[in-house]
């Protein structure tokens, strides 16, 4: 199980009664923890095209407050899988029609490799656009899992050294 961290953002109830809680996870990036990110133009352009946080909901019962930390997981098999189809398949559709199309249209005026080209290219924006919808609509197998539901944070907790520190010249 692959675990992340969101906090919630809003809590609410349902037509149902039911305690309802939205949780956003941080998107992370590499660019965030360098130190050369000020003087970096790849940072500029990875804030530029970083994803908006997602939110998900979902129903609990225990009380929970605003700002509250949450654990997500999500199986590794599920997310292998999203991903085969998300990256692999696409590309296996590529190939495939690109020499099915180049094989069928072969002693036809349409035989030129541009013809078969645009049209595999076609069939994979569809294949696309078929997968990913899939993948995206109210399909709870690839979607993250409430886990765990963390305690509020209480003071900070303060550590005494129990070896005196001392200045070093």
């Amino acid at each position: 199980m692959i675990i992340e961290q969101g906090v919630i953002t809003q809590v609410h109830t349902n037509t149902a009664k039911q305690q309802v809680i939205e949780v956003t996870t941080a998107i992370k990036t590499t660019c965030g923890s360098c130190q050369a990110q000020s003087n970096c133009s790849t940072s500029v352009i990875a804030k530029f095209f970083t994803p908006k946080a997602e939110a998900y909901q979902f129903v609990v019962d225990e009380p929970v407050q605003t700002g509250q930390y949450v654990e997500l997981g999500i199986s590794e098999s599920r997310l292998l899988q999203a991903s085969f189809m998300l990256y692999l398949l696409p590309i296996l559709i590529f190939v495939l029609s690109i020499s099915l199309f180049g094989y069928v249209l072969q002693d036809t005026m349409f035989s030129h490799e541009l013809v078969s080209l645009a049209l595999g290219g076609l069939i994979t924006l569809m294949g696309f656009v078929m997968i990913s919808g899939w993948l995206k609509k109210d399909n709870q197998d690839y979607a993250p899992q409430l886990c765990r539901i963390l305690p509020l944070a209480s003071a900070p907790v303060q550590i005494t050294p129990s070896i005196p520190i001392t200045s070093i010249d």
